[in-house]
């Protein structure tokens, strides 16, 4: 899944090495969040990034082995295909590992906590709550009981991949 995604680079948002500047920038971008570093290293990060409607495409790559505590994301949806390197996800009490080629889903309502590698790199399509649900609902032609909430990882054979990627490959 997902091999070449350098067209996003013509749309550089971060390359910093500055810890504040960083930690403050993917907050702005993605979402707030408390960010650790393990294991001492250098810290590079960068991340590109496009936004259209109601949604953004974001290849994020901190360069160093870090914690992220990013809390209940509540507003978004996060659809991570893991490019490189890995990782681990906990959102709630569920966990999933990232490595190459894995899918990963952070809904809404669960406090989300992400460790990476130095090599960790992810492609992350960030969807706004509120516009999936209200869409969702139209398409059920009903108001939602609870919190849409989604498995944390994709199985490599679940069906639904193949759409998932072309819809990453088109954006």
């Amino acid at each position: 899944m997902l091999t070449d995604v350098s067209a996003l680079h013509r749309h550089c948002l971060i390359d910093s090495s500055g810890y504040g500047d960083i930690k403050d920038r993917v907050s702005q971008y993605l979402w707030p969040h408390n960010m650790k570093m393990c294991n001492g290293g250098a810290l590079h990060s960068q991340l590109y990034g496009v936004f259209f409607g109601n949604a953004a495409l974001l290849d994020l790559h901190y360069g160093a082995s870090v914690n992220i505590d990013a809390g209940d994301i509540s507003d978004y949806y996060l659809i991570r295909v893991t490019l490189q390197g890995e990782g681990l996800l906990s959102l709630g009490k569920q966990t999933a590992k990232l490595h190459k080629g894995a899918v990963t889903v952070s809904s809404p309502s669960q406090r989300s906590v992400i460790q990476t590698d130095s090599d960790c790199r992810n492609l992350i399509l960030r969807v706004e709550r509120r516009a999936l649900e209200t869409r969702l609902q139209s398409l059920l032609g009903r108001s939602l009981k609870q919190p849409l909430l989604f498995d944390i990882q994709v199985p490599a054979d679940h069906p639904g991949l193949g759409a998932v990627s072309a819809t990453l490959t088109y954006i």
